[in-house]
């Protein structure tokens, strides 16, 4: 239940802080402030395009979302004291919000935030931000997916590596028996002659740039059963440390 018909709240600068997670805990920020007759708003949070950050812009806001601000703090002092629980979870879920001399902490609690949840109001209010961010996410995977492709030489200790292994590949001009990987285009994947963990049923590789690091993730593309029938499943998991013209620093992180 949310609370909406209650007089406007007025503040000169209100900061809405969301700390959630289970085995890892993070925090979200974002600041509303007045300046220049217009009520704007801030991300404080970071989010990444590989190892770099995009800020965000400092957005007007207009009537609708000027709403959903007052709306969400008045379901905040709705729920201040109490609320029922929407679901049960291991995880944590807090709420701090900052406004006029005033701070509402709703702390470990999963109240029925409906359309004023933290992650609606920051859509909400920073969709330009993110459009951006998806954007130029696309762009850097594209250069990515482009430095890739071709068949690779495997410089590396023999196999099994543990975590840590630093592996160089070594772009090659033909499939000779030293190559040992195969980047396709479309994401697609192969082993050749000398494939130094011997991978099986893999078909596809993907990259996670999104949280600060960027990942090379080679995988298939659905779980295989081999003939004892029973589900199974293959894949590598890569640190990217130094991307240069016909040469890929790796470092191993778990299979």
């Amino acid at each position: 239940m949310t609370a909406q018909g209650q007089e406007k709240i007025s503040f000169d600068t209100l900061k809405v802080s969301f700390h959630t997670g289970d085995e890892v805990m993070y925090t979200k920020s974002f600041t509303v402030f007045k300046g220049d007759d217009k009520l704007k708003a801030v991300n404080t949070f970071e989010y990444y395009i590989g190892i770099e950050p995009l800020k965000s812009d400092t957005f007007d806001l207009d009537k609708k979302q000027r709403l959903l601000i007052q709306n969400f703090l008045k379901t905040a002092i709705h729920f201040k004291d109490t609320c029922t629980n929407k679901y049960m979870s291991t995880s944590s879920e807090d709420y701090i919000i900052e406004y006029a001399n005033s701070k509402i902490s709703i702390r470990n609690r999963f109240c029925d935030w409906d359309d004023y949840s933290y992650d609606n109001l920051e859509q909400n209010l920073f969709s330009k931000h993110f459009d951006q961010l998806n954007l130029k996410r696309k762009k850097y995977e594209s250069y990515l997916d482009n430095s890739i492709r071709g068949n690779w030489q495997i410089i590396s200790p023999e196999a099994p590596w543990k975590w840590g292994t630093n592996v160089t590949l070594l772009k090659q001009s033909e499939l000779t028996n030293e190559v040992g990987w195969i980047f396709n285009s479309r994401k697609k994947f192969s082993t050749h002659a000398s494939d130094p963990l011997k991978f099986e049923k893999l078909e596809c590789y993907k990259w996670d740039i999104d949280e600060g690091d960027v990942l090379l993730i080679i995988d298939s593309e659905v779980y295989y059963t081999p003939d004892q029938g029973s589900k199974s499943y293959d894949g590598a998991t890569f640190k990217l440390k130094k991307l240069t013209p016909g040469r890929i620093e790796l470092e191993f992180l778990w299979r």
